[in-house]
């Protein structure tokens, strides 16, 4: 018999009341592995430049965290406030831009990597935190702790069309790229971008006595931001998939290997529409009604999406 009298069963109503319905699977199938899930993130110290309605200020990302937090999504997951964006690089452009905070991460980790450019400049990150690098292919991503001695960090090189000061560091030393045999091609692209690439100085991998707490934000478009007084790094937890392989042809219901056809369900916890409506059968119908068209208009927008991208060739 299920164990009704259980303290993990009152865990479970108590999601369902939050969340809605769960569904119980008879399988588990996955083609993720856990190194393509990475939570990354600064310490609280580290320094950031945002703007919030026209105003630039430099700030560390834990007092940002402190001060433009909104509502708390998990135990993780924080919105942010509206009109706070931050510095941000176009890694097709090369150019900075500002673009919208859209949420804040806050984790713990007991490792510490602090890692020294050529130029001086210090980040301390945590161990999985994604730092941005310049190989011979562009602008690629690499585990603060996998950062060698050989690599090239980005850091900012001219800031003053967005920070409206003049441009206050020289000009990047091209000799440093010679090991990179960059074509004629990207060293004019990188003659007119807003960023430099410097040669790591050292790497340190610290194992804390205890879990540090550290700090992310998530942006809406570019996903590469500047902190640590000029340094550039990715924000903050994605998949790391190679798009161009198909690992499953996942179009079972609720990711089953069975091919049922659905593009998504909608879940109405009419449990908890019957806890809040107790009494009012009315209200109780007027609100699912509601719901339902939410739950349609959600589909087929859904509908509309997946076609386009099988219209342009993105899903097999």
């Amino acid at each position: 018999d299920f164990p009704w009298e259980s303290p993990n069963t009152d865990l479970l109503f108590n999601m369902t009341a939050r969340y809605g319905l769960p569904y119980f699977q008879g399988f588990i199938r996955s083609d993720l592995k856990p190194n393509m899930v990475r939570s990354m993130c600064l310490l609280p110290e580290e320094t950031i430049l945002f703007k919030n309605n026209e105003q630039i200020i430099k700030t560390t990302i834990g007092t940002l965290f402190a001060e433009y937090k909104d509502t708390q999504l998990d135990d993780e997951w924080w919105q942010c406030k509206s009109n706070v964006s931050a510095l941000s690089l176009n890694p097709q452009s090369g150019k900075l831009e500002w673009v919208k905070i859209n949420k804040f991460l806050r984790i713990t980790d007991n490792r510490l990597v602090s890692i020294c450019s050529k130029d001086g400049k210090l980040m301390r990150l945590s161990a999985d935190h994604l730092v941005a690098i310049l190989t011979r292919d562009g602008i690629e991503t690499k585990k603060a702790s996998d950062i060698k001695m050989d690599d090239f960090v980005l850091v900012i090189k001219d800031a003053s069309h967005v920070l409206n000061q003049e441009n206050v560091t020289d000009d990047v030393e091209l000799a440093w790229f010679i090991g990179l045999n960059l074509s004629n091609e990207k060293i004019e692209w990188l003659r007119n971008s807003d960023f430099a690439a410097m040669p790591v100085a050292s790497v340190n991998i610290e194992n804390l006595s205890q879990p540090q707490a550290f700090y992310d934000i998530e942006l809406e478009k570019n996903h590469y931001f500047v902190h640590s007084n000029g340094n550039i790094s990715h924000n903050c937890c994605r998949l790391q998939l190679d798009l161009r392989e198909l690992l499953k042809r996942g179009n079972g219901l609720f990711g089953s290997v069975e091919s049922t056809g659905s593009l998504g369900v909608v879940t109405i916890n009419c449990a908890r529409l019957g806890y809040l409506y107790k009494g009012d059968e009315t209200a109780l119908y007027q609100h699912l009604d509601t719901l339902l068209e939410l739950g349609k208009n959600s589909l087929e927008i859904k509908r509309q999406v997946i076609q386009q991208h099988m219209d342009n060739g993105l899903f097999p």
